[in-house]
This record gives structure tokens, sequence and C-alpha cells, in this order.
């Protein structure tokens, strides 16, 4: 399908016009996409219809650190990445799993 030259312009200066400008807006919709958490920056996502409970995930942290004594850095990102993953959504722990 081909665009006349109106309609490409006319396309270009929509695009000029739309979008998110301020900060409390960029907060408001970066989460719009968000399907799984496998990719999301924070351990805990805290909007949207997956919103999880930091509080749990804290608690879940202090009790698996308590439990299993990480020894060092590298055990306790381990241990972190983990409680994260299991935390973010269920797809994580099938990865692990397999």
């Amino acid at each position: 399908m081909t665009v006349s030259e109106k309609q490409l312009e006319a396309n270009r200066a929509n695009a000029q016009k739309g979008g998110v400008k301020t900060a409390e807006g960029k907060e408001i919709v970066k989460y719009n996409a968000l399907k799984h958490g496998l990719l999301a920056k924070e351990a805990v996502v805290t909007v949207g219809d997956g919103a999880e409970d930091p509080e749990q995930f804290n608690a879940l942290l202090a009790d698996l650190g308590t439990q299993l004594q990480p020894q060092g850095t590298l055990e306790e990102m381990l241990l972190y990445v983990r409680v994260a993953g299991s935390n973010l959504n269920p797809y994580c722990n099938l990865i692990v799993k397999s």
C-alpha cells in the first residue's frame, strides 16, 4: 500500500504532537507494556494488574538469607536474583526448574 505525500506529511506532523511529555506522565505509563516482568528494572513491580507486595519480597529475602547464610557478595547476589525471580512471576520459576 502506497501512502500519498500529503498523508505522509500529516503523519509526521501528528507524530510530533503525541507522546507523554511530563515526568509525571512518563512515570504513569512506564509499565503500560509490562506483561511478565522478566525484564523489569525493579525487583518488585508495584503497579498494574500484576502488582506485587514489597513487604512480601523483603520478608522472603530475609527468611532465605537467614536459612541459607550466603557467604560473600556473589552468594548474596544469587540469593537476591533467585528471590526476585520467584517474586516477579511464575515464568521465572519455570526457567529455573528447566
